[in-house]
């Protein structure tokens, strides 16, 4: 059985799902400030795939807000998988754009932290038991 609302989730789950929240807005607006994204692909291209990663980002943030224990699992391995190009890409875009370096810097830290959250007690009993904590 999983817990059905953010709500009843502990309040680090409930910082961790607004932290995501608020990292995939300031990715964003990475695109606005790294103008080497713009000129790379077509801008229907750019925009078409902004659009399909945070649909699909959204919807794993969603689903660890609602208790999804495989949510939470699959958006870390994401996360690892994106972590090994970040690491290689990061000092280009600083180049490129100290704003959309220091964005991307901080989008990266807030999901850090929001993992941390959930991975941690009181998170992690509410996402492995199934059911409410109400413990910070």
């Amino acid at each position: 059985m999983s817990p059905e609302s953010t709500q009843d989730a502990p309040a680090r789950v409930r910082t961790a799902v607004s932290l995501l929240w608020l990292s995939l807005v300031v990715g964003l607006l990475v695109l606005m400030f790294d103008p080497a994204s713009a000129a790379m692909l077509p801008s229907a291209m750019l925009y078409s795939i902004a659009v399909i990663s945070a649909l699909i980002m959204g919807f794993f943030i969603y689903k660890i807000g609602k208790g999804r224990n495989w949510a939470r699992i699959t958006f870390l391995v994401l996360f690892l998988l994106g972590l090994i190009s970040y690491t290689s890409a990061l000092t280009g875009l600083f180049n490129r754009s100290v704003v959309a370096g220091g964005l991307s810097t901080a989008q990266v830290i807030m999901q850090v932290v929001a993992l941390y959250f959930v991975f941690s007690k009181p998170g992690s009993l509410w996402f492995s038991k199934g059911v409410s904590q109400t413990a910070v």
